[in-house]
């Protein structure tokens, strides 16, 4: 009896199918309102053509948004039945129904708008030539804001600040990952949970004004319609005051962990009378005695006349300059505020690929001209950078990395040797 069931629903499938394939492709309206709340949108008169489709863009501001639909058909085509194709996007609330021989009326609930760049809404009618079938491209997009402090802010010389930015919609702004030069302002921006951190390091004194001009992710229709990706720039005055405490800087701001601790790394910092030469100093991560020991600091001498100091550095824990400052004592007595980053080595626990209509592989077979995207797993990936030996046409999509994961995306040459195992290139920033 159950293979019966079976299949009479196979059957019925199998119909629909043909049903749909045997279907018109058509536009069997005049125009097509939409409504969420108080917003209304026709198409196709609000459509804007992105990526070479007619696209219908409406504001969301909510996960989940119920659209009204009231469409209009063209006088000369009798439809005797309209329906909403179903889709994961949406759930139908209100089959289409005629409305006085004027239009008909439905409602669905839009689903996981957020993780929804673009959705189809397919619609099909039943007429007496038969079945006929429309598509209206359709994608959310968010109000996307970051606002900044209007007063003026003080910095302090060669010291680290972090500065909230209040933001709206945080998942529709790309952040670039990377330290970026503004004249003497050092900043990187840093995603949080409903706000942005500016981590901000000032080099000379004065009156600086920065100003961040942020993209989003998915498009956005501006106050005349048009499609954008720029946000309104965010513009932030500071003021650069000579440093409260002693602040050292090294010639560099990043260093890699050795597990064992026997690694050293020479460096110069800068010259300062209170240095004593040939002496271990702590570099601890709290100003109060007791705190973790992030490193230790060895004076050698004096760099000839370049106001430097020539000193060995051992890293003994990570630290991030994000987590704050680092500070140099004699003992548990404070002489200097310092930061730099002591980092995982970037290691590679695994690289898979994926081809467009499979699942990852671990194989790192490819042939001529295919197109692929690479992921590559492991620790430290962060301050990475690899190359694909023969590859010239690689993407690396920023949007999804972290120090656990890097994604690319490679088109693999046509002259390159048939069947070949990729090889990959690691360097590091140091």
């Amino acid at each position: 009896m159950q293979s019966k069931y079976m299949r009479a629903f196979l059957t019925i499938i199998f119909l629909l199918v043909v049903v749909l394939a045997q279907a018109q492709q058509s536009t069997f309206f005049k125009r097509i309102d939409f409504r969420i709340d108080t917003a209304e949108y026709h198409y196709p008169k609000d459509s804007r053509v992105y990526k070479d489709e007619k696209t219908l863009f409406f504001k969301a501001e909510n996960k989940d948004e119920i659209m009204e639909i009231i469409l209009y058909p063209e006088e000369e085509i009798k439809i005797k039945r309209l329906h909403i194709a179903g889709s994961s996007d949406y759930i139908v609330l209100d089959s289409l129904k005629e409305i006085g021989n004027k239009y008909f009326r439905g409602k669905i609930r839009l689903q996981n708008l957020p993780d929804i760049k673009f959705l189809r809404l397919v619609m099909i009618a039943e007429t007496d030539e038969g079945l006929i079938t429309d598509e209206i491209k359709m994608s959310p997009f968010f109000e996307t804001f970051v606002g900044a402090p209007s007063e003026l802010q003080d910095l302090y010389l060669g010291e680290d600040r972090t500065i909230e930015l209040s933001a709206k919609n945080i998942f529709n702004i790309r952040i670039p990952s990377d330290w970026q030069v503004a004249g003497p302002l050092k900043f990187r921006l840093q995603k949080g949970d409903n706000h942005i951190k500016l981590f901000i390091h000032p080099e000379s004194l004065g009156y600086k004004d920065l100003i961040l001009n942020l993209k989003t992710v998915a498009p956005f229709l501006k106050g005349n319609k048009e499609l954008s990706f720029d946000l309104p720039p965010v513009k932030l005055k500071f003021n650069i005051k000579p440093s409260r405490i002693g602040y050292v800087n090294l010639d560099r701001n990043e260093f890699f962990l050795d597990p064992a601790s026997l690694h050293t790394e020479e460096v110069q910092i800068d010259f300062h009378r209170n240095f004593e030469l040939g002496k271990t100093y702590r570099v601890e991560n709290q100003q109060k005695p007791g705190g973790r020991l992030v490193a230790e600091l060895y004076t050698i001498s004096v760099v000839g006349n370049s106001n430097k100091i020539l000193a060995v550095l051992r890293p003994y824990t990570l630290h991030k300059i994000s987590e704050g400052y680092l500070f140099i004592k004699d003992g548990d007595e404070l002489e200097f505020i310092t930061n730099f980053n002591v980092l995982e080595k970037p290691t590679i626990e695994n690289i898979s690929v994926l081809r467009e209509g499979q699942d990852w592989t671990s194989s790192t077979v490819v042939y001529p001209g295919e197109r692929v995207e690479v992921k590559i797993e492991g620790r430290g990936l962060s301050k990475a950078d690899f190359y694909f030996d023969g590859v010239k046409d690689v993407k690396y999509d920023t949007t999804r990395t972290s120090d656990n994961v890097k994604f690319y995306l490679i088109r693999i040459p046509t002259d390159i040797i048939k069947k070949k195992n990729f090889s990959l290139y690691e360097w590091n920033h140091h």
